[in-house]
């Protein structure tokens, strides 16, 4: 890599770019990359995986209410055994984008009091708005989901108050550009190793907001959203009885990775 080391993701061949006439910046129209082999994305890995657990749990006489039982260790091995590897690839990712001496655009920044209060402004903002829209479906939503909308609704006083956290850190860091898009449809499996792909952010984003500088944990946020979205994705196997559902998600919630406070 033109980093000075071997990184996780496919290695840039070429690209193609307009110089429009008058602008001093080229715009690049498309990249060609080396191919990956690999067995599957991490995505279907994980979520057969999930399935075949639930499917074997939804025989057993109670889900079991913590811990991963050995059932689920054996089942879940294809996907488990690598997490350490997968965390110890994107740490490499992350620090090669730390680097000193890399062009502006991907230049690692300095946390600045002025970014986390901003960032703190807009977390608030995406809450009230969240908030706002589930208040305005809650009657729309099935029995089973009501409380749980409930029990949500009533932690936005203690959300809120959590926001203020960001601005009293003064712990300082660094903004790269991260991966911005670290879900598990993102990640190769070649049987050894990841890969990840698509190296620049969602690609639903506009340009601008997709060269914004952020924390590293962001990828780290989008990840552990992914392994929650597989756990639910899961339960809509046709293999699981419908009165079971209600009993494996609320045994799958431990199974979904639970990060620490960050201080």
């Amino acid at each position: 890599s033109t980093l000075g080391r071997d990184l996780p993701v496919p290695r840039y061949l070429a690209s193609l770019r307009y110089s429009p006439p008058g602008t001093s910046e080229p715009i690049t129209l498309a990249h060609l990359k080396e191919y990956v082999p690999d067995k599957r994305n991490l995505f279907v890995l994980t979520l057969d995986a999930v399935k075949h657990y639930y499917e074997l749990a939804s025989t057993l006489s109670a889900v079991p209410a913590a811990g991963l039982p050995e059932a689920a260790r054996e089942l879940l091995a294809p996907t488990l055994p690598g997490g350490k590897q997968l965390g110890t690839r994107l740490a490499e990712l992350h620090l090669a984008l730390a680097e000193p001496g890399l062009p502006p655009p991907l230049a690692p920044e300095r946390q600045t009091a002025l970014h986390e209060k901003s960032l703190s402004q807009s977390i608030r903002t995406r809450i009230h708005r969240t908030v706002r829209l589930l208040q305005d479906q809650f009657d729309a939503l099935e029995a089973g989901t009501r409380a749980r909308a409930r029990a949500f609704l009533a932690l936005e006083p203690a959300l809120f108050e959590e926001m203020k956290q960001i601005t009293r850190c003064r712990g300082g860091g660094l903004r790269i550009r991260p991966h911005g898009d670290v879900h598990l449809a993102q990640i190769l499996f070649t049987g050894k190793d990841y890969v990840f792909l698509n190296y620049g952010g969602d690609c639903t984003k506009s340009f601008g907001e997709a060269r914004i500088k952020k924390s590293p944990l962001s990828d780290l946020a989008t990840l552990f959203r992914s392994l929650g979205y597989v756990a639910a994705l899961g339960l809509q196997s046709k293999g699981i009885r419908l009165a079971d559902k209600a009993a494996l998600a609320e045994g799958g919630e431990g199974y979904e990775p639970q990060p620490g406070r960050i201080t």
